[in-house]
């Protein structure tokens, strides 16, 4: 087992901020859903393979409702962790709640880019929804990484 270097306010603000940029970034990156039959929601094939890889699940709508369930609890942990006042002793937890809650967000984003992919299995309103429901979410959850980042300079701003 290695011992990990404890981790400071400094290095969840950069976290913190470098979730939000890239949620920002898949945000844009997800094609903006539209279920007009002249209109396809799916960019071309090379833009997205350069932008999001696509997830290889052989259930993929199983695997949403896991994904969704999994990033509603992370935000009630991420909600306990950040809770101030934020003892310098709770920078780990925050780092790391933070941490396993991106990649969990990274996975559903991936999970999106396969069903725009499979489109013709599902159905275009259908899978329009959930990308716009997912880029709500990512817009939701920028939101959320601003609001600790602003919190967590206030809290920790002051020396006593």
């Amino acid at each position: 087992m290695t011992s990990e270097t404890p981790k400071t306010k400094e290095d969840v603000l950069q976290l913190l901020s470098s979730s939000r940029e890239a949620t920002k970034y898949w945000t844009e990156a997800l094609p903006t859903p539209s279920t007009s039959k002249s209109k396809t929601i799916v960019p071309s094939e090379e833009q997205l393979s350069n932008q999001i890889k696509a997830a290889k699940l052989e259930n993929p709508l199983e695997e949403l409702v896991k994904l969704m369930k999994l990033i509603h609890a992370h935000a009630t942990k991420l909600g306990l962790v950040f809770k101030p006042p934020i003892a310098s002793t709770s920078f780990n937890a925050c780092y790391q709640e933070l941490e396993t809650t991106s990649k969990t967000i990274i996975l559903l984003v991936s999970l999106v880019r396969q069903l725009l992919d499979e489109v013709k299995i599902y159905s275009r309103l259908f899978v329009g929804e959930i990308t716009s429901q997912v880029k709500l979410l990512l817009s939701n959850f920028a939101g959320l990484t601003l609001e600790l980042e602003t919190r967590t300079r206030w809290t920790f701003g002051f020396s006593w």
